[in-house]
């Protein structure tokens, strides 16, 4: 579940079904082709869904009515990301900001023999549509997890480590700000759109 704004979105993880809410009450249900991993919500009711089907993963775009969001690049082309875990890595957190417009992605892989976090950042607003895929920036982290990842607010971002943080700046393509390594593993995490802190 998340929630943002008006909207509050609730997925059944490891099936199929999405349902939207708004102060209103019920807007609109969404069955996925593939079985949810994550959700996340924008605040004009924008969905990002992360999905899997054995090593392939899919995050797509929906409406609040249920439609899919498609590529303003080019008609009938959906803004969907497919990465597969022998290239990518296997996805285990997404993040969406407030305007629905930029997506970030942590991947965790061993392709290489070793541990690797890779954080994704993407575009589908105006700055997304001259770059393949809509990949505006990537940042590597060896022998690191990365189990979750925030916008705190609309322009940043925050990556947590199980050892420390990252800040990213974007409000179009990130651009580190501060990172902290700390002594001790991180147990757990508490943020909203202007502070964040931990437990150790």
């Amino acid at each position: 579940a998340d929630t943002c704004g008006k909207y509050v979105v609730i997925a059944d993880r490891g099936n199929k079904l999405i349902h939207i809410f708004n102060e209103k009450g019920f807007v609109s249900s969404i069955t996925t082709l593939y079985d949810i991993m994550k959700v996340e919500i924008a605040s004009q009711g924008v969905v990002a869904v992360l999905m899997e089907e054995g090593d392939t993963s899919y995050i797509k775009l929906y409406y609040e009515d249920g439609t899919v969001v498609s590529d303003s690049n080019e008609d009938g082309v959906l803004s969907e990301i497919i990465t597969n875990v022998g290239d990518a890595g296997y996805p285990i957190d997404i993040a969406l900001s407030d305007d629905g417009k930029k997506l970030v992605v942590s991947f965790l892989s061993f392709t290489t023999g070793k541990l690797v976090s890779t954080i994704g950042f993407y575009n589908f607003g105006e700055v997304g549509q001259n770059v393949i895929d809509r990949f505006v920036g990537g940042f590597e982290f060896e022998d690191i997890i990365v189990p979750e990842v925030a916008f705190l607010g609309n322009d940043t971002v925050c990556v947590y480590k199980e050892n420390g943080y990252s800040l990213f700046s974007m409000p179009e393509k990130p651009e580190l700000l501060k990172e902290e390594t700390l002594d001790k593993k991180i147990q757990s995490i508490i943020y909203n759109e202007k502070y964040f802190g931990w437990i150790l």
